[in-house]
């Protein structure tokens, strides 16, 4: 490898380094406690190394959202099995995408809570996540033969999952705390039936 590549390669590493110790603040203390001077610090380099490459704060957070879009869609894709029936490949999506979202509470909430999500492309990477659960069945998901629905249907079943989410994540109410995953997955498997 020669000095370019080398030098490359380690801009490579700061960056994924940055971006991996800036996920680890949002994950031990949420995305409003990070700062570029408290991540230069846990990396152990200056604060104009990261300004080389992110421009400020908010290009950062703007990274971790897309990061987390990324993973999200990710962990969805996992579950497909086009062997499936459609009832069991949405279910599949639909606990995924869940599962996601309970062990990354931190940077859920930047990405859907956050003031950095309206300056992200947040209407594109929904559509990404639309699109695995709806083209990944075998044919569109028609309610009482209505056809069209479909997109309507994965919104709702998307509003489903993000309420509970919601839910648990802000709620002090005791009927719901401890309870948020058992009340979602019965949500979600009645929302299921109820498109076919």
């Amino acid at each position: 490898m020669g000095s370019k590549e080398r030098k490359e390669t380690h801009k490579q590493n700061i960056r994924a380094s940055i971006l991996k110790t800036a996920r680890d603040m949002v994950a031990n203390g949420g995305w409003q406690g990070v700062s570029i001077r408290k991540l230069a610090s846990a990396i152990e380099y200056t604060a104009p190394i990261i300004y080389e490459h992110f421009e400020n704060k908010d290009a950062l957070l703007r990274e971790l959202i897309s990061d987390g879009f990324r993973r999200m869609l990710q962990k969805i894709e996992k579950t497909i099995n086009k062997s499936l029936s459609q009832k069991k490949q949405l279910y599949r999506f639909a606990n995924a995408y869940f599962d996601f979202a309970s062990k990354n509470c931190d940077l859920y909430q930047l990405m859907f809570w956050s003031n950095y999500n309206v300056q992200y492309n947040l209407p594109t990477d929904l559509k990404k996540i639309i699109g695995v659960f709806r083209n990944y069945s075998k044919e569109p998901y028609i309610e009482n033969n209505v056809p069209n629905r479909t997109d309507e249907l994965i919104i709702d079943l998307l509003c489903i999952i993000h309420g509970y989410i919601s839910l648990g994540l802000i709620s002090k109410i005791p009927e719901i705390n401890g309870k948020t995953e058992k009340f979602c997955k019965r949500a979600i498997k009645t929302h299921i039936k109820s498109m076919f």
